[in-house]
């Protein structure tokens, strides 16, 4: 889904448009940005659930909303850190780390990298899953899964009639 505003947005020096590249490739271990108005991690409800492998079930987690918008550091992982076929990484992209990532209320965020010198658009946050570090009710880790945007290039020209482009 794209969004048309009403009022077109008026660009500074602090505000601008991000980059959007057909060819964009970011590989395992390169640092990217997410953001979003998603809930931060609180705790880990249940000592047990730090060591259950299939991941922790996201009402076993405490929460707190703060309505904020946040920006975090991610790692770009392959796709089976995020329990992902890697035969999807022609549209998805995985990210996260411990104690780095999206939660519920980020999905339709940017997840971003920077390329020469300016922010591109990476991907679009989907959807994610947590697993708990043993032993630790006050960490976790994060497996996060993003819309690779330049799968979309195309529909994205054509959606906006031409007005979006991507590089």
């Amino acid at each position: 889904m794209l969004i048309k505003l009403a009022e077109p947005i008026e660009f500074s020096v602090n505000v601008t448009s991000i980059c959007l590249q057909s060819n964009l490739i970011a590989k395992n271990g390169d640092m990217a940005a997410v953001a979003g108005f998603g809930k931060r991690f609180d705790s880990v409800k249940d000592m047990n659930d730090t060591y259950n492998e299939a991941g922790i079930p996201f009402d076993n987690i405490r929460f707190n909303s703060t309505g904020l918008l946040h920006e975090v550091p991610v790692v770009i992982r392959n796709m089976e850190y995020c329990f992902t076929p890697e035969n999807q990484s022609k549209t998805k992209i995985c990210a996260g780390g411990e104690m780095q990532g999206v939660t519920g209320g980020d999905s339709g965020g940017p997840l971003a990298v920077v390329r020469n010198n300016r922010w591109a658009q990476y991907g679009v946050t989907s959807y994610g899953r947590f697993t708990g570090v043993q032993g630790k009710t006050d960490r976790l880790i994060n497996h996060g899964v993003f819309t690779r945007l330049s799968a979309y290039c195309e529909w994205i020209n054509k959606t906006t009639k031409g007005e979006v482009k991507c590089q």
